[in-house]
């Protein structure tokens, strides 16, 4: 074999050498490049899931076959760290669901929070600490979505002491022989300050027949109960009022953080778009180039071809 062929396949060897390593490279890099888009997209997709990711606070209209769902894609990807946060998500997502389910109607729906909640019954007391437990062990519970949902359950406690307090006096009331007035009023006082809901109605149904003995007894009762009624009603009506103006205030702060979270998200998109367009031009530059330096090259080896003549 003579010198020239030699070198010629050294140089081969070298080539394809480099080749291969070069396609290596690219492979590894492609791998990662993959692993991160994936990675990036599967975190879109949970975000796409809140309100507002950094205060915690959820879509509307949320289930939790939807954190399923995601949590089935990423099981088979290997995104350990992604599935953690989507499990935390899950299990913060169900503290709201069954916080939720102690009242007549949802407290707290994506950004939105009642200024109303009623308590369905005293029973729920059993349930809050169970609930105030699972939050104390949950990731968001010093965001404001944490901090509004020990509030929400502070407020079901308060009420559950309410609603126990008042069902005690109405059933001693009602299970008396001898009913005084004074204690008629002290029951109705109790109830007066329960919100406005179906376990104060059915409260309110049992005192009706005392309430109309009384009245009927005496017309002096009669018209004292109109009168002090009415001052325990206003009194009653003022405290649930301050109650709810807290809620208001909180409500307001959410709507307002909902408005900026839309306005930097039109932001986003904007800047997103741009983005996408640059990259695009880049791109479609870059394969220019590549293809310009591909022909220029190929003319090259072309005009090179190596001499036919041995070098002993």
């Amino acid at each position: 074999m003579t010198k020239k062929m030699i070198g010629w396949l050294f140089l081969g060897i070298l080539v394809a050498g480099a080749v291969s390593f070069a396609g290596y490279r690219i492979y590894q890099d492609r791998v990662v490049e993959t692993q991160n888009e994936r990675k990036e997209a599967f975190n879109q997709k949970l975000k796409n899931l809140y309100s507002n990711q950094e205060a915690g606070y959820f879509i509307k209209e949320l289930d939790e076959d939807q954190f399923d769902q995601l949590a089935n894609e990423v099981s088979g990807a290997g995104e350990s760290q992604t599935a953690e946060a989507i499990k935390q998500a899950k299990a913060n997502f169900l503290i709201q669901q069954q916080m939720n389910l102690l009242f007549e109607s949802d407290v707290l729906n994506g950004m939105d929070l009642s200024a109303h909640p009623v308590l369905r019954s005293p029973d729920s007391e059993n349930t809050i600490p169970e609930l105030e437990e699972q939050l104390q062990a949950s990731d968001a519970k010093d965001i404001s979505w944490g901090q509004d949902i020990q509030m929400i359950l502070t407020i079901a406690k308060e009420q559950a002491e309410k609603y126990k307090a008042a069902d005690s006096s109405v059933t001693t009331l009602t299970d008396s022989k001898s009913i005084a007035l004074s204690d008629y009023l002290v029951t109705v006082q109790a109830v007066a300050l329960l919100p406005e809901g179906d376990y104060k109605k059915t409260l309110l149904d049992k005192l009706e027949p005392i309430r109309t003995k009384l009245s009927d007894s005496n017309e002096q009762f009669a018209a004292r109960m109109q009168q002090e009624e009415s001052a325990i009603a206003s009194a009653a009506a003022s405290y649930r009022q301050r109650q709810a103006k807290v809620l208001e205030e909180k409500n307001k702060e959410l709507k307002e953080l909902q408005e900026e979270v839309q306005e930097k998200q039109k932001t986003y998109d904007s800047y997103a778009r741009i983005s996408q367009s640059r990259a695009d031009s880049i791109s479609r530059s870059k394969a220019a180039d590549e293809s310009s330096s591909s022909s220029s090259s190929s003319s090259s080896s072309d005009s090179t071809e190596p001499s036919s003549s041995d070098d002993d």
